[in-house]
């Protein structure tokens, strides 16, 4: 048997009344964080550019565009969907792939067309995320990052298809060839860091439309190769990794816990790299009640690989100041906590901020695990404040209250719906197994 056989023959035995309701909570808060990402999402500068793109060539009236008074067709959805919630750095992560921008839209898109229940529409989520995570355990992640490729955007269609087949009803071979379909067709490189472009928040939107549509061919008999993970020449693991991947990791222990439990929420709108470090600069800030007048330097000691994706000083669009852990700390360091609203053209130009991050020394530490760090705070009195981070907030060891993710969810909505409309998006998907995939996609428009 294949491990997408396998993985496969897994999905379709997931039920929703058999999944713990801790597992339930976590589905539930998941697909409301994304949603208010979504949602946010809709504001931003990059979103007019994708969406009246895709409205100038498919009006299709299926499924509702989060956040507009439009709709597209079940793929076009996935796509615009996908792309608004990866669109400001503040969707989830399981492991260094960002599950939620890709899986959640897919899942609402078919479950809008298809009429699917809320019950299923989770039990299709659960199934996504643990299809996306397997998967990407066969990975060596550090090897992956050191060959320039974007988790999101080569594994992401995997747990697009996997929750669009599952609402669709698969067969054990029909969901074999979207998995395989899926895995022909992704990509996504890390090109964008060197010029901050849009290019990343098009990788999540396009491997959920990706994992959909590959779906919906499968279901029409079309074919994808059932060793496309493990196949000797052209298979997934080959092609990305060769001298770094182990497919025998991906099936161990299935069924025994799930991968959505693994996830991590994020508090910050910045690269996940970055967060350890916001939570130090942030309580020795709350402790010692310093400003950034009293700073005279700020030494990280940081995992190579997370040095790598964030040590950036030349801030030239909003994407660079998110991905840049020289920003992100200063502007920890000035306002004691980070909100979206940090990141726009006037504080991008600020001399007090561009001073601070000047001040920030990146050191690799080969000792720590990735996202650890170490903190040393210099002061010009001489004082030397120090902290130490293993694991930041949002993840499995640090995770966000349920009333922080939910607090979350309103802020990032109101500036686009009112109060009664996301509290209301907020109810429903907290009960989301006493209704359908359409009564919460009608309250996601404007």
């Amino acid at each position: 048997m294949t491990i997408t056989e396998s993985i496969s023959e897994y999905l379709l035995s997931l039920q929703f009344q058999r999944l713990p309701s801790d597992i339930l909570e976590i589905c539930k808060l998941t697909i409301l964080d994304t949603i208010g990402c979504g949602i946010f999402g809709s504001k931003t500068d990059s979103a007019p550019k994708l969406v009246d793109a895709l409205l100038g060539i498919d009006r299709t009236p299926d499924c509702t565009i989060w956040g507009y008074n439009q709709k597209t067709s079940t793929c076009g959805a996935a796509l615009a969907n996908g792309t608004l919630s990866h669109s400001f750095e503040l969707d989830d992560c399981l492991y260094d792939t960002h599950a939620g921008a890709v899986i959640i839209p897919a899942a609402l898109a078919v479950g809008e067309k298809e009429h699917a229940k809320g019950m299923d529409l989770m039990s299709a989520v659960v199934g996504a995320y643990e299809a996306l995570g397997r998967i990407n355990s066969g990975f060596n992640r550090l090897a992956i990052d050191a060959r320039g490729w974007h988790p999101t955007g080569i594994l992401g269609s995997f747990g697009a298809a996997a929750a669009a087949g599952k609402l669709l009803g698969l067969s054990k071979d029909q969901m074999v060839m979207a998995l395989g379909l899926a895995g022909s067709y992704s990509g996504g490189i890390w090109a964008f860091l060197a010029d901050g472009s849009m290019s990343k928040r098009y990788h999540a939107g396009k491997a959920s439309q990706t994992g959909v549509l590959a779906a919906y061919i499968a279901r029409e008999g079309f074919t994808g190769p059932r060793q496309v993970l493990e196949a000797k020449y052209g298979g997934f693991y080959d092609t990305y990794v060769p001298e770094s991947s182990d497919s025998s990791r991906v099936l161990e222990g299935i069924g025994k816990s799930y991968m959505i439990a693994e996830k991590e929420f994020k508090p910050y709108p910045t690269c996940s790299a970055t967060h350890s470090a916001i939570d130090s600069v942030i309580r020795l800030r709350q402790t010692y009640d310093f400003t950034t007048d009293d700073v005279a330097k700020i030494i990280i000691f940081l995992h190579p690989s997370d040095r790598k994706v964030t040590d950036k000083l030349e801030i030239n669009t909003i994407l660079d100041a998110q991905m840049s852990m020289q920003y992100a700390v200063a502007l920890a360091a000035k306002y004691g906590h980070i909100k979206p609203e940090h990141f726009n053209e006037s504080i991008l130009r600020s001399k007090e901020i561009s001073q601070v991050a000047s001040k920030i020394q990146l050191l690799d530490e080969s000792r720590v695990d990735e996202l650890e760090v170490y903190v040393e705070l210099h002061l010009k009195d001489n004082r030397v404040l120090k902290q130490h981070v293993v694991r930041p907030t949002g993840t499995r060891e640090n995770p966000m209250r349920p009333s922080q993710i939910e607090d979350k969810f309103m802020h990032l909505t109101q500036t686009v719906l009112s109060k009664q409309r996301a509290r209301k998006i907020l109810d429903t998907v907290m009960a989301m197994e006493e209704v359908d995939a359409g009564t919460l996609c009608c309250l996601l428009g404007t």
